[in-house]
């Protein structure tokens, strides 16, 4: 089984407490962190309206698809779900298809999609 994961909204929806604990397991520097969580946790937008600016209002959460950083924070992020799909398949959480069991292949991540690979436990799927 394959199953592909839409990952375009989740930009939206990455909460800045859990992107500062990434940072954090990352060693990132103290104040490295601050200036991250400052710019992501502090952002607003305004708008262009008939060629004149209009006011300010405050962004609601994490990280933003049209932000420079954003790609690069989405990545450590990331790699905290592919960790535990492998750390999952380690403890024999995930049954993984004999074609991905060497090399282990768990998942794929492109650009905004994630495809994650199983083999579905066949007493599992009876009782469905």
């Amino acid at each position: 089984m394959a199953v592909k994961i839409d990952l375009r909204k989740a930009y939206d929806s990455v909460d800045c407490v859990f992107l500062r604990r990434v940072l954090e397991s990352a060693d990132f520097l103290d104040h490295v962190m601050e200036w991250i969580y400052t710019c992501v946790s502090t952002a607003s937008f305004s708008m262009m309206a008939n060629g004149s600016q209009e006011g300010f209002f405050k962004a609601s959460r994490g990280l933003y698809q049209g932000d420079p950083f954003s790609p690069y924070f989405f990545l450590l992020v990331l790699q905290v779900l592919s960790d535990h799909l492998d750390g999952a398949a380690s403890e024999g959480l995930l049954y993984l298809h004999p074609r991905c069991k060497s090399p282990k292949i768990t998942h794929l991540a492109f650009a905004d999609d994630l495809f994650i690979f199983l083999v579905v436990d066949p007493i599992f799927a009876f009782n469905l």
